[in-house]
């Protein structure tokens, strides 16, 4: 860990050049191992994670400082977080979610971290990554249905069959979701 501190601010260095495979530095942090099975290693590897997304880098021409690239892909399409989840990291993973990685990006193979997660076993890993799509999905939905709201106060005395949506309860309720898990839920 000391080695990555010195390295990323004493020695200016940058995690998010690439190596011959088009790994970053964090796409190296989030793999573990042959000694994947010690719950040291993977703490190591949560701290190292943890300090390479706080990394701020150069001034760049928009009047922010770089930041760490946690989306990006390696040669065969994984992401950091691909990474994290066929390794089993979970609190890699937590701590990628959290800064706002991409639950949906495929790799190469089509496969979204959690089918990455699943077809290596990590189910705990998958059912985090599942509940955060479903989630993200839900909350997309709510936001929807937040702007439908601002819309009927607008629409006081028109027909709400016009626009597709109805007041239900003090909740607006779309008239087609988009999902079909969703269908059946109630936003009240």
């Amino acid at each position: 860990m000391e080695l990555w501190r010195m390295f990323l601010t004493e020695l200016g260095g940058n995690p998010n050049k690439r190596n011959a495979l088009d790994e970053t530095s964090l796409h190296c942090a989030c793999t573990l191992g042959p000694q994947r099975r010690y719950a040291s290693q993977h703490d190591r590897k949560s701290s190292c994670v943890s300090f390479i997304l706080q990394w701020k880098g150069p001034l760049l021409q928009t009047g922010l400082n770089e930041t760490v690239e946690f989306n990006a892909q390696d040669s065969t399409g994984n992401t950091c977080l691909h990474r994290a989840a066929e390794h089993g990291l979970l609190r890699c993973v937590q701590l990628l979610l959290a800064i706002g990685a991409s639950v949906y990006q495929e790799n190469r193979n089509q496969q979204t971290a959690c089918d990455v997660a699943t077809a290596f076993g990590h189910h705990n890993v998958a059912r985090l990554l599942e509940s955060t799509m479903v989630f993200d999905s839900f909350r997309r939905e709510l936001d929807f249905h937040s702007i439908s709201s601002l819309e009927e106060e607008s629409m006081v005395g028109k027909d709400w069959r016009t626009y597709g949506w109805k007041k239900i309860g003090g909740c607006i309720a779309g008239k087609d979701f988009g999902k079909n898990w969703s269908s059946s839920f109630d936003f009240c």
